[in-house]
């Protein structure tokens, strides 16, 4: 058996294990582009995939029924916002509307330029 004919060996490959030919650009280029495709068409999809289940999580929480104690909150600190009572008796501090109490400090404002 010749040097060239032995098993394991290539015909292009020499006794110090190294190739004799040069790598293919061609080939090379091609697979950095195919793998650069891929890499952004998995982008494209687990984006679109984590966009949607967001949407969904959203729906999801927008549709649950509303809690009671929110709903007696807001219903507490809407009737205290829109209506005259009294504050603090001791001081003389009283509530006014809060629309009210804004166009008193829109006009104090407005007539302090003047």
């Amino acid at each position: 058996m010749s040097h060239d004919q032995q098993p394991g060996h290539s015909p292009h490959q020499t006794d110090n294990n190294y190739e004799r030919t040069d790598a293919n650009p061609w080939y090379l280029g091609g697979a950095l582009a195919v793998g650069m495709i891929l890499l952004g068409i998995s982008f494209v999809l687990v984006n679109d995939y984590f966009i949607i289940e967001k949407e969904k999580m959203m729906d999801e929480m927008a549709m649950k029924p509303e809690s009671m104690v929110l709903r007696d909150v807001q219903a507490h600190a809407n009737q205290i916002l829109t209506s005259y009572g009294v504050a603090d008796t001791a001081n003389g501090f009283y509530r006014i509307p809060i629309e009210r109490a804004m166009k008193l400090q829109a006009d104090e404002a407005y007539s302090a330029k003047k």
